[in-house]
């Protein structure tokens, strides 16, 4: 009987270690064929999008390919006719969820601190550098030296040094992109890290001639304030999207939820169902994938997904709801 992966987000430690995995990685011959240049898939917590964009970097990240590769066997996307594109592509990965605390300056560090441990795992491209303008940013960006306006060209300017060292255009992965937004805006400071974020999105995924393509993960599409109004060419995926929107790859279905139980000799009841499931995105019916591992682990039904983040956003807008929203919400 396989380990259970409880709170576990990286793809390698759960192939490794041989933890109970549901083959999600049907996502990547999807996003291969439907060729979008940026991709945003918003999902509720603890649905999957980390293990995603994990799976994702193992798939495509041209360093280390070879290792990388038998991490696929026995799983759907070493079949198809994709998996050519195992290890081709350079990759930059983001993980934004760490980027909380109460003030800006926080953030902000926090921010440098990521980007600067990118550029010293990504220091082999430094031997192509040949402006010495350009090495010294280079230098002040790898140290957490750097201005801000050089921080927002970061993640772009990194992107066409791996180009030209690779001779592949590059994948950029960010995940939990709304993180640092929610902070300002429970904190009060949503402006300034809206003005910080935007920036650095818009220049590494809009008009960067070095992108193959990005995916970006949160809880929440950020409309005010136009974060991706300079963006034409993103496709998000969320819990309302239509059929053939990526429905399947975020949660598990009612077949994978079965199997899933089943492998540790329990049975999906309709006591388990009214619990945890609830979920239609599109069409397609999806359990809580937090709340069955967690039930499997402990054979109790509780409320498992209720303590897993904050619900200040929403207690936030539900007390300044006008009387005419409340009673529609209501309805």
């Amino acid at each position: 009987m396989k380990p259970i992966p409880i709170g576990i987000e990286d793809f390698e430690k759960i192939i490794k270690e041989d933890f109970y995995y549901v083959d999600k990685t049907k996502v990547i011959e999807d996003l291969l064929k439907k060729k979008s240049n940026v991709v945003l898939f918003t999902r509720p917590r603890r649905f999957g999008k980390s293990l995603l964009i994990s799976t994702l970097d193992y798939f495509f990240n041209i360093e280390n390919n070879e290792d990388n590769k038998i991490l696929f066997n026995g799983l759907y996307i070493r079949e198809s006719e994709y998996f050519k594109y195992q290890g081709k592509y350079p990759v930059i990965r983001l993980d934004f969820k760490d980027l909380k605390g109460d003030t800006y300056e926080t953030i902000y560090r926090k921010l440098v601190l990521l980007i600067s441990r990118i550029y010293k795992v990504k220091s082999y491209v430094k031997d192509i550098i040949e402006d010495e303008d350009d090495l010294n940013i280079f230098e002040s960006i790898k140290n957490g030296e750097c201005s801000k306006e050089i921080l927002e060209t970061s993640i772009k300017f990194l992107s066409e040094l791996l180009e030209e060292f690779h001779q592949e255009k590059v994948i950029i992965l960010i995940d939990e992109y709304d993180t640092p937004i929610n902070e300002g805006y429970d904190n009060k400071f949503y402006e300034e890290i809206v003005n910080l974020i935007q920036p650095i999105l818009s220049m590494s995924l809009k008009g960067n001639d070095s992108l193959k393509f990005g995916v970006l993960t949160g809880v929440l599409r950020v409309v005010k304030e136009s974060l991706f109004s300079a963006f034409n060419n993103l496709d998000v995926y969320d819990v309302m999207s239509e059929p053939n929107g990526y429905n399947e790859y975020f949660g598990f279905t009612e077949k994978e939820t079965k199997e899933f139980l089943n492998h540790y000799e329990l049975t999906l009841t309709k006591e388990i169902s009214d619990n945890y499931d609830g979920y239609n995105i599109g069409e397609t019916h999806i359990y809580n994938p937090w709340s069955i591992i967690n039930y499997a682990n402990r054979k109790t039904i509780k409320p498992y997904w209720i303590n897993t983040g904050s619900n200040k956003l929403v207690k936030e807008l539900l007390k300044n709801l006008k009387i005419e929203e409340k009673t529609k919400l209501e309805q």
